[in-house]
């Protein structure tokens, strides 16, 4: 019984062996299953894994592509603003700066003519000027002479009257004078010495008395008490503007002469005077010698206001 239990025993312990074996190689196998489901899993998890990274890669390439491509297809920089308009700033910007420098450059150029040209215009004015002050000098000078001449004294201070002889001579003499004179000078219009009453007046004017002119007789009495009594305050050379009476006596035109110049003299009760009238057509001959142009004006203005410019002269 005992040999029999022992055998039961060890026949049922190495019944248990089995099937604890089994069991073992069942959940190693197990384990095995598992670890090897769980690489399964794992092997395609990664291959998820690495398949959805290069998906990713394949969609930012894309993505990026499909920038560039609408970047190159549409023209958008990252500023935001597009090539086409890039390109024309880059030509309009050159022409910009060519257009400024240009118009400075013109602007720089045009002052300097304009004041080239002022100053030009300025230099030939004061020439102009210059050269009319040396010729009203010079009739200055030419008045103070004639009023020194001793024929001219004697003959205009009646001291040839009743001698006719030295009374023809000094006339003769004075007339000569007068009209190398007048002559000389391109502004002189015409030379005038009044004697004292009774004598003739002696002038390079040819008197017409067609024009209400009173001949070559002297009217020095009705002239010290006319208008241009003027005439006579002082013993200096002056200048005046007109001698409206003297013009009435001798036929003369204002329009004739634009300005005058004069001395008169004198000795005891008796008086003489030397004129020397301006030419207008000299003073517009001088003027015209200017050129500034058209729509320019030059005109030699008195202080009355008489105008005398290269088309006209004008009396105010």
């Amino acid at each position: 019984m005992k040999i029999r239990e022992r055998k039961e025993k060890t026949t049922l312990e190495q019944g248990n062996a089995p099937k604890e074996s089994i069991f073992k190689k069942a959940i190693a196998k197990g384990t095995s299953i598992k670890e090897g489901v769980v690489k399964n899993v794992n092997s395609k998890r990664g291959t998820k894994t690495n398949s959805a990274g290069n998906n990713g890669e394949n969609k930012e390439k894309g993505k990026i592509g499909t920038v560039i491509k609408n970047i190159f297809k549409e023209g958008i920089s990252k500023s935001g603003i597009t090539i086409r308009t890039q390109l024309i700033i880059g030509f309009v910007i050159p022409i910009i700066f060519l257009l400024v420098v240009g118009i400075v450059s013109y602007q720089r150029a045009a002052g300097a003519l304009e004041s080239n040209y002022e100053q030009s215009t300025t230099n030939a004015l004061e020439m102009t000027r210059n050269s009319l002050d040396s010729s009203l000098r010079v009739i200055n000078q030419q008045v103070m002479e004639m009023v020194q001449d001793t024929n001219v004294r004697s003959y205009s201070l009646g001291a040839y009257i009743g001698k006719s002889g030295q009374q023809m001579t000094s006339r003769n003499a004075i007339k000569t004078t007068v009209s190398v004179k007048e002559t000389a000078s391109d502004i002189v219009q015409d030379i005038y010495v009044i004697p004292v009453d009774g004598e003739e007046v002696v002038t390079s004017k040819t008197l017409d008395n067609s024009k209400g002119g009173k001949g070559a007789d002297s009217f020095m009495e009705a002239l010290k008490k006319s208008e241009d009594s003027f005439l006579f305050d002082n013993a200096f050379v002056n200048w005046g503007e007109t001698h409206p009476f003297f013009d009435s006596c001798l036929g003369i035109s204002m329009d004739e002469y634009t300005l005058f110049c004069y001395q008169a003299f004198k000795q005891g009760g008796n008086q003489g005077i030397v004129i020397f009238d301006i030419s207008t057509q000299g003073i517009k001959n001088l003027l015209q010698q200017l050129d500034f142009g058209e729509n320019s004006h030059v005109a030699f203005v008195m202080a009355n206001g008489r105008e005398v410019n290269t088309s006209t002269s004008t009396r105010k």
